[in-house]
């Protein structure tokens, strides 16, 4: 996965507001988070695509590690995808949320239009890093944790 970190002037200011739904309805906001928890947000069109499918299911099985920092991982996908799912997918159904992280990378080193993307936002709701170009989903996830705890360490309060 090749990563963007970004650095203090990025990250003065939080990162876009969301106000997005689990299927069952139960709404999610990046603000609930604000000074609680880190957010782990996985930008995925596609559930199907086997190396999506795949980094899900690892972060999935980290359940604990994530737990433990706090940092919710979420799916944002434009539907959810029938079924049982490894990670909770919040519903943007015209990607405008998906959109407005897009808009968030440097210009010239971003994702491809439909492409996966992850953000981690601090606990305050600022982006620290983004990710896209899956390689490896079970090194991804790990370097996703990696990430999650050296923002942790960053601020500890």
């Amino acid at each position: 996965m090749r990563w963007i970190e970004f650095g203090p002037a990025a990250r003065r200011h939080a990162a876009p507001s969301f106000e997005l739904a689990l299927p069952d309805g139960t709404p999610v906001t990046r603000s609930q988070y604000r000074s609680k928890a880190q957010l782990v947000l996985v930008f995925a069109q596609d559930h199907a695509q086997p190396d999506v499918d795949r980094l899900l299911q690892s972060l999935a099985a980290r359940h604990d590690e994530f737990t433990e920092v706090p940092a919710p991982v979420y799916t944002v996908s434009p539907d959810a995808p029938p079924g049982a799912t490894a990670i909770p997918v919040l519903v943007d159904r015209q990607s405008r949320v998906g959109g407005a992280y897009r808009d968030l990378f440097p210009p010239g080193d971003s994702p491809a239009d439909g492409e996966p993307f992850v953000f981690i936002l601090d606990r305050y709701g600022t982006p620290g890093f983004a990710g896209y170009g899956l390689s490896a989903p079970d090194e991804d996830a790990e370097a996703i944790l990696t990430r999650v705890w050296g923002l942790a360490y960053e601020c500890p309060e």
